[in-house]
């Protein structure tokens, strides 16, 4: 099964695969081989999770996460096996990072059980570290 290595490992266990695409996934970064796609996740700059529907009822579709940090893009597709480690995962970095998330991002978090754990979500910081941050923009 998937999982992710702790910090400081040079390694990253392949999630899945689709097609002949390959995500990988470590606590630094986020890849997609063989794209050459890299995202660390310390430089997020936008995270969105969109879902689509195949009926009109809503009931079966698939969700897409969406990944920036700065010109670079990665979007993930929820058909993959791992695809919720991988969204918890950027969300994490995403709360880290201070990113607003978007209503349909937030309601997409909370059906997959994400959000509650993370503070109140994305964009929300204590302690210290947020202190800090608004000292440096102030």
């Amino acid at each position: 099964m998937s999982r992710i290595h702790p910090e400081g490992s040079s390694q990253a266990e392949p999630l899945r695969y689709r097609h002949t695409t390959r995500i990988l996934v470590s606590e630094g970064d986020i890849r997609a081989r063989p794209l050459g796609r890299r995202l660390a996740w310390d430089s997020l700059s936008k995270l969105t999770l969109a879902y689509f529907s195949v009926r009109r009822d809503g009931r079966r579709g698939w969700m897409e996460l969406k990944l920036r940090s700065g010109r670079r893009s990665l979007r993930v597709d929820s058909r993959l096996d791992g695809f919720t480690e991988v969204v918890r995962q950027a969300a994490a970095a995403a709360s880290d990072a201070c990113l607003h998330r978007d209503p349909p991002t937030v309601s997409n978090l909370a059906m997959l059980g994400i959000g509650e754990g993370i503070g109140e979500g994305i964009g929300k910081r204590t302690g210290a570290a947020a202190e800090s941050r608004l000292e440096e923009q102030g």
